[in-house]
């Protein structure tokens, strides 16, 4: 009997080794996709952050040049009403030019700068990481992965309950009919 009970013990021994080298590569390979994904979320933050800052650059630059020309004013002409000049040119010859815009003070390149942007992209981001380190990495790999709702979900988290990940349950089981079998039927 000794010689079976030495023969589980290594057996269990070996199986618990193997568990434990098992969780033990999936905790390696969960940092190093971890580690893979904050790279990828820091290059974005970065490109989005270059991309916000060059918009507000040159919306300073056109902010500039705007003040620097002088304001042209439009005035109609008396003899044909349907055709608006500016000093010596009409209004079409000017367009074509850039100098004037209907109403629009910045030109005809117009760039709209966002200051709450970054703030949101980084809020955002930093919501993503959160989940995806809780519920492990997303991928957009298979038929049923669809990573923007994902992301849609992940952002209105805190707002709508139902967007919230739900866990996973199996659905409830139907009881079974017990037949109640009357004795006296059977004598």
């Amino acid at each position: 009997m000794s010689g079976l009970e030495t023969r589980s013990q290594e057996w269990r021994k070996e199986i618990t080794s193997m568990v434990q080298e098992a969780e033990h590569r999936q905790e390696m390979r969960l940092h190093k996709t971890v580690a893979g994904q904050e790279a990828r979320f820091r290059s974005i933050v970065d490109e989005l952050k270059s991309m916000i800052a060059g918009l507000s650059w040159q919306n300073m630059e056109i902010a500039e040049q705007s003040v620097r020309q002088e304001p042209v004013q439009i005035e109609e002409n008396v003899e044909s009403p349907d055709r608006e000049t500016v000093g010596n040119k009409n209004r079409a010859e000017q367009v074509l030019e850039g100098n004037v815009c209907d109403g629009n003070p910045w030109g005809s390149n117009t760039k709209l700068e966002f200051p709450w942007l970054l703030r949101a992209v980084e809020e955002g981001l930093l919501h993503f990481k959160a989940m995806s380190s809780e519920y492990g990495p997303i991928s957009s790999q298979g038929g049923s992965a669809h990573p923007s709702g994902r992301i849609a979900q992940m952002m209105n988290a805190d707002h709508d309950s139902i967007a919230c990940p739900q866990p996973r349950v199996p659905p409830p089981r139907r009881q079974q009919k017990t037949m109640l079998y009357n004795n006296d039927l059977f004598l």
